[in-house]
């Protein structure tokens, strides 16, 4: 039978107290508050990656749309619901992970993909009557921001993410629905967000096991327009 050393025995369990502390600070690194819970389905941010950049999915499962009106507090259930996206088109925008920062302080991030939003982002809500072929033409302008703790310069998280902070977007809602007689038609329109989380560090340089958060937070750029239709 192979012996083990006393000395190889307490190296081992020195090695396994360590593990132990570094899976337990990695857990409770400090996380963003997630201010936009909803998100555009992926089905259709799948299809605004065409060409044109327009996608439509229609629901009419009756499970599906029974689920909707509780989430939206509807008093009655929608015959079905309609989702049209358009992304906003992407400007030339590059991270640069490499910057001008001593040693002692560095940036990491989480990218939380596209289409997110809230109804904090809804910018009207209104009902059309039929019959009618109608048509909305909307438009506002949206900036990107952040929502956190940093202390090191803006410009640092713009290169880190490659994000223009307090840059201008267009944001335009354009549609025409055909209303059949007898129906309604309840409108939504949102901007969605992509998001990319930060965290801010103080310590040895990309070593996040041997540093302390100094801050954190979320990006948000806008990146869509969203139209959501409930027939009744």
């Amino acid at each position: 039978m192979k012996k083990v050393s006393i000395t190889s025995m307490i190296l081992l369990l020195i090695c396994s107290l360590f593990v132990s502390v570094v899976s337990a600070d990695a857990d409770n690194i400090p996380q963003p508050l997630n201010t936009k819970p909803n998100r555009v389905p992926f089905e259709l941010l799948n299809q605004s990656l065409s060409e044109n950049g327009t996608a439509t999915i229609t629901i009419t499962d009756p499970q599906k749309l029974k689920e909707i009106a509780v989430q939206d507090g509807l008093q009655e259930v929608p015959k079905k619901v309609e989702y049209e996206y358009v992304p906003i088109k992407d400007k030339d925008q590059n991270s640069n992970q490499f910057t001008t920062l001593a040693n002692v302080y560095f940036l990491t991030t989480q990218d939380k993909g596209r289409g997110h939003y809230s109804s904090s982002d809804m910018y009207k809500e209104f009902y059309v009557y039929g019959p009618d072929n109608f048509t909305i033409s909307e438009a506002i302008k949206k900036s990107t921001y952040y929502d956190g703790e940093i202390k090191l310069d803006v410009s640092v998280l713009e290169a880190k993410v490659g994000i223009k902070i307090g840059e201008e977007r267009d944001v335009k809602w354009s549609s025409t629905t055909e209303i059949k007689k007898g129906e309604r038609v309840r409108f939504q329109l949102y901007t969605t967000w992509h998001q990319i989380n930060y965290w801010e560090w103080f310590g040895p340089n990309g070593n996040t096991g041997q540093s302390k958060c100094t801050g954190y937070g979320t990006v948000y750029d806008p990146d869509g327009q969203l139209i959501k239709k409930a027939y009744f």
